[in-house]
């Protein structure tokens, strides 16, 4: 039996389009679409909306796993152990999607969560692990529908997906006073003010993604010139005044999808979901290229600062959202501050000259800053190359410190090796960011002789020789 995570999904779009509610089934003994297959719908000829995805989701290490995606190509098997029989109702049971993304993918699927399209609808989600199994699965994967997918994987894996693409006038019902998540299948990008007709426009009061967000402020909206986009299988999340039905708006020009810059300066772990925090002005003498924000000692959220307001994501989790405090970056105008031949990266501390919580036309706070800098919090010289600069003390009993230098924001493995070559300990394994950093090694457990430590992030890759004497 074939057991290849390829996903072959067949959708009939002209006939499905006019009827949601009929099915039709067809054998195909075990045969793989690839890429390139043309397939026959029901009256014999070539089809031209025939459509191949290929979804990457993501490591543990990027955004911290989380994925907000639909799925515009879906239709379900009748028997996942023989996988002959397709049903064409443009809907995947969830038992078949999580033996898709578990068992055929390998993925380390560890989260899923939904909202369904329905009057009254909360928060549904199926958390995995190796001592759980999935249960009540009972939920239809619709394309129409949004999800937040975790994955808990070292690597990024991709999963295709082949089909027909879900009919583009496919109407949408979203309802007052709660949050719909919805799927976008249309293949052109849209810009978010952009995409629905007008009539529905004036009645929504928010529009969130994965990593930019809109809310409207006294019937205006936060900010009129976001790059954020509405694009092929992303997932948002609106809320409205009043209940409606709609049906997403081709755009009458291209428009280049949305890509995420995260800022260099910071490192913070997203969540599931995220506290908005608009930054009116930030009064410095200097430009100010990012800002991050503080919940104690930790970093809850950054972003570049291209324009006012800034849109703020504050990943906050359970912590009180006011005990916030705010870091600026800035480059002198035109990249980082030079001294000389060394690179400074100057921090200062901001300063809240005005705080407020509004209540959005969503009926939920949003909290609105206006900062001015405040005193130098750190000055660092920044390295321009990737280093190793080995352990100190050494030889050391029996603990050492271990010292090495990013040049931009990456995934760190730091390994230690024995004398046989043989990986007995993993001192650093995640995301960092730009800059000098310091770990200790502590080898209590381990005999006395010669070891090695091993870092490796993007393209470098170096070994030290360290000696342990007891």
């Amino acid at each position: 039996m074939n057991t290849s995570p390829i996903l072959t999904i067949i959708f009939i779009g002209s006939l499905c389009a006019q009827n949601r509610s009929l099915t039709t089934e067809q054998s195909f003994q075990n045969e793989r679409l690839s890429e390139n297959s043309t397939v026959w719908d029901m009256n014999g000829n070539p089809s031209k909306d025939y459509q191949y995805d290929q979804w990457e989701l993501p490591s543990k290490y990027i955004n911290n796993g989380w994925k907000w995606m639909s799925f515009p190509v879906l239709d379900r098997y009748t028997n996942i152990y023989d996988r002959d029989v397709l049903v064409y109702d443009g809907n995947m049971t969830e038992f078949i999607f999580l033996d898709i993304l578990i068992y055929g993918s390998h993925s380390n699927l560890e989260q899923i969560q939904w909202i369904s399209l329905n009057k009254g609808e909360t928060l549904q989600q199926y958390v995995y692990n190796c001592f759980e199994i999935w249960t009540n699965l009972d939920h239809l994967f619709t394309s129409p529908q949004g999800y937040k997918i975790r994955m808990v994987g070292r690597e990024s894996m991709n999963l295709p997906v082949s089909g027909f693409l879900e009919d583009p006038t496919t109407p949408i019902q979203i309802w007052a006073d709660q949050e719909n998540w919805v799927g976008y299948f249309l293949e052109e990008s849209r810009r978010p003010l952009e995409a629905f007709p007008e009539e529905v426009l004036n009645r929504l009061t928010s529009i969130t993604a994965q990593h930019w967000y809109l809310k409207k402020i006294n019937g205006v909206w936060s900010s009129h010139s976001t790059d954020g986009r509405f694009d092929y299988g992303g997932m948002y999340i609106l809320e409205t005044d009043a209940d409606l039905t709609f049906q997403w708006e081709y755009p009458s020009e291209t428009t280049a999808p949305f890509v995420y810059e995260p800022a260099d300066n910071f490192e913070y772990e997203e969540l599931a979901e995220y506290t908005p925090v608009l930054i009116d002005t930030i009064e410095t003498n200097e430009p100010v290229t990012e800002v991050g924000v503080f919940i104690g000692d930790d970093c809850v959220g950054a972003e570049k600062v291209t324009e006012y307001p800034v849109h703020l994501r504050v990943y906050n989790g359970t912590e009180p959202i006011d005990d916030m405090s705010f870091v600026i970056v800035q480059e002198g105008g035109s990249g980082r501050v030079i001294h000389g031949e060394e690179t400074v990266l100057i921090r200062e501390t901001a300063d809240v000259v005005y705080s407020d919580i509004e209540e959005a036309d969503n009926h939920k706070p949003i909290y609105r800053v206006r900062l001015k800098a405040g005193d130098m919090r750190q000055v660092t010289t920044l390295p321009t190359d990737y280093a190793l600069h080995g352990n100190y003390p050494n030889p050391f009993n029996p603990t050492t410190t271990i010292s090495f230098d990013l040049p931009k924001a990456g995934h760190v493995r730091i390994s230690i090796y024995n004398i046989k070559g043989r990986m007995i300990d993993e001192v650093v394994d995640q995301r960092m960011p730009i800059g000098s950093h310091t770990v200790q090694w502590d080898a209590s457990d381990y005999a006395s002789g010669v070891y090695f430590v091993r870092m490796m992030s993007d393209e470098f890759l170096d070994i030290r020789k360290m000696m342990l004497i007891k």
